[in-house]
């Protein structure tokens, strides 16, 4: 498969003192076998937040919050399981295990998921970052928060195109779709400067989104969004579309869209088996 290796991450919820780990071979190939060459079991706190309370979670392709049917079809935090599909440091380089605020997780770098040559444009951190009681600092390291790609400083050519990530993903799953924001450019400091829309899957997801009035200036805060990727005949993997588009309707200052991080999760019953036989593939497209 032309891969060095290949690492797996789950989050489970274990509420007994022992957890069973079971490697089985496909069945679809007679002559194939299970093995694993390492496994880390690593404490952590509840960075996935109260999924209890559904309500402020969007569901793509619904006009109105998630149904108590969708719901019960997702199963409840202890019966789900959350494996990375992907985890990016919007704007920035990849970030070690070492780097991470406490995990272990690896961030790695966006370009090569950027739709096209429309990169936008990236600027380090400069400024502070700080966090609030809502975000602690374990939801993602100061380094991915300090660092943002953006559309632009030209309005004309933004208000012509979408800044766009584009990533690939099983079928037939929901997946946990989280975006970290943190206004770090200066002179962007106040309200109403830059203010931008966000689409999944052509979807409007987050409408009117400014991060200033949101969090404030080098603040950080995170939005999470459920897409569900319906099985098709045509192809076991889908797309993941992730597009930026600046919201002209409060006459902003500046027509821009920024994004500081990336996180994707496939949510799934701990009853089935978590995995596919095949690794997730990763290209850059290109127009």
């Amino acid at each position: 498969m032309n891969f060095d290796y290949i690492s797996k991450e789950f989050s489970v919820n274990i509420s007994s003192s022992i957890l069973n780990l079971t490697f089985t071979p496909s069945s679809s190939n007679k002559n194939a076998f299970a093995f694993v060459n390492g496994i880390e079991i690593v404490s952590m706190p509840q960075i996935f937040g109260n999924f209890n309370n559904f309500n402020k979670i969007r569901l793509i392709g619904s006009t109105n919050d998630m149904s108590a049917t969708q719901l019960i079809a997702l199963g409840t935090m202890d019966k789900t399981a959350f494996e990375t599909v992907a985890r990016l440091n919007v704007g920035g380089q990849t970030v070690s295990a070492t780097d991470d605020s406490g995990l272990y997780r690896e961030w790695d770098d966006d370009f090569l998921y950027i739709y096209g040559d429309a990169v936008g444009m990236t600027y380090p951190n400069d400024v502070a970052i700080n966090y609030p009681d809502t975000v602690p600092e374990y939801i993602a390291p100061p380094v991915v928060y300090g660092t943002a790609r953006s559309m632009g400083p030209n309005a004309s050519v933004n208000l012509n195109y979408n800044l766009t990530w584009i990533l690939t993903v099983d079928t037939g799953f929901y997946y946990l779709v989280r975006l970290h924001f943190c206004e770090i450019a200066y002179p962007i400091t106040q309200i109403n400067m830059r203010v931008f829309d966000v689409f999944i899957n052509n979807h409007t997801a987050i409408n009117d989104f400014d991060v200033i009035r949101e969090g404030g200036f080098g603040v950080p805060i995170y939005r999470d969004i459920i897409v569900l990727i319906p099985n098709t005949r045509a192809s076991s993997q889908q797309d993941i579309w992730i597009a930026l588009h600046p919201d002209i309707s409060s006459k902003p200052v500046y027509y821009d869209a920024e994004l500081n991080g990336i996180e994707i999760f496939k949510l799934r019953s701990r009853a089935t088996s978590l995995v596919k036989t095949r690794p997730h593939c990763h290209r850059r497209r290109s127009t």
